[in-house]
């Protein structure tokens, strides 16, 4: 609904904008920003006004055009102000620098004033200066690193050997491990305090020492923490290393592409049939042999003396007959009975019967006997 939402965009006090295509809605946002950052340009012609001594309240300032409206940071010094009081020039202690901030313009668009004015390059030389670090030889800065830590020692002393107690020492480290540390004093004009770094790699230091009338001393220093020691040794100890091939079986590499080369396997896939099948078939010989070993050891006999027999003599007719009925003797003969003989044997048989039957009734009759003689008496 474009009606409505131009209608809440005019209730809002704000912009309404009708676009198809997609690619065009980051340009209104760059116009929007724009038109919002605008809001914050402050273009009219003013006198700074100097709040703040010490630094530029000795200068005539020029009157300025415009500036751009900010707020001062909590830490920060004004130097220079507008007319309403939005901060112009502003100074502050940023880490183990200083910073400055000028809000106005320095080409002839806002500073038109400030081009022919014969103090301008005096102006900015001064917050270069004071910007920049200032070390003094009142101030001096050791270092002694003692593995992942170090010690730093600042000994204030004057040109005349005067220690200067009571001041306000911090340093200020910076490199792989950022940190404030302050020093104690431990002597007359020394303050130490112990650094520790657990990350090996270049460090910077800067030593900032105050007294109590405001002066600063600065003293900038470098220290290293170096790796393990077992990293300085670049060469390759070779007997270290035939001794661990040694212990754990492995083999030493000439070439570095072996090192990432593929493993050869140590385990490979193989038929292990063959092996059983030809010990269960060597085992049913050995068993058959074993079961048939006399029979096998009659007939190697046998056939060893026949061929005895045969290579020393020929064999006498003796030999040949017992040989003869030997075979004849262990064959199985049917041999068909003689009509006679079996009549003989019939009658025999039935003469033996009849002999049975007459002892039986002999033997019956006997006692019945007896049994009646026991009864009569």
């Amino acid at each position: 609904d474009l009606e409505l939402m131009q209608h809440v965009a005019r209730w809002g006090g704000g912009r309404s904008y009708a676009t198809r295509d997609l690619y065009s809605i980051p340009q209104i946002l760059t116009a929007e920003a724009l038109i919002a950052s605008r809001a914050y340009l402050v273009e009219e012609r003013f006198a700074p006004q100097i709040v703040r001594t010490g630094l530029v309240d000795d200068f005539t300032v020029p009157a300025l055009r415009g500036y751009v409206a900010t707020a001062p940071k909590p830490a920060s010094a004004v130097h220079l102000a507008s007319a309403q009081d939005d901060p112009v020039l502003a100074t502050w202690q940023f880490g183990i620098g200083r910073a400055v901030a000028f809000t106005s313009d320095a080409t002839a668009r806002w500073a038109a004033a400030w081009m022919p004015w014969t103090d301008a390059g005096r102006f900015w030389s001064r917050l270069v200066r004071w910007a920049s670090r200032s070390e003094t030889d009142d101030l001096q800065v050791t270092v002694s690193p003692q593995g992942d830590a170090a010690t730093v020692t600042a000994d204030a002393v004057t040109a005349e050997g005067t220690p200067l107690d009571g001041l306000g020492v911090q340093a200020s480290v910076g490199g792989p491990v950022q940190a404030q540390i302050p020093l104690v004093q431990t002597a007359p004009g020394r303050y130490e305090a112990r650094v520790q770094l657990g990350v090996p790699g270049a460090y910077a230091l800067a030593v900032t020492a105050r007294d109590a009338s405001g002066r600063t001393r600065i003293r900038t220093a470098g220290f290293v923490v170096p790796y393990s020691p077992e990293l300085r040794d670049l060469t390759v100890n070779r007997a270290l290393l035939a001794q661990v091939t040694e212990t754990t079986g492995g083999r030493l590499l000439d070439d570095p592409a072996a090192a990432v080369a593929p493993a050869r396997e140590s385990r490979s896939a193989a038929d292990s049939w063959p092996v059983f099948a030809g010990a269960a078939l060597g085992a049913f010989v050995v068993e058959i042999a074993v079961r048939r070993a006399p029979a096998i050891i009659h007939h190697a006999g046998a056939l060893l003396g026949a061929i005895r027999s045969r290579a020393g003599r020929p064999p006498t007719a003796e030999e040949i007959e017992e040989e003869r009925q030997y075979a004849a003797s262990d064959r199985w003969k049917f041999v068909e009975p003689d009509a006679a003989v079996s009549e003989s044997m019939e009658q025999a048989a039935r003469l033996y019967i009849a002999r049975l039957k007459a002892a039986q009734k002999e033997d019956r009759r006997e006692r019945g006997n007896a049994g009646t003689g026991e009864r009569d008496s």
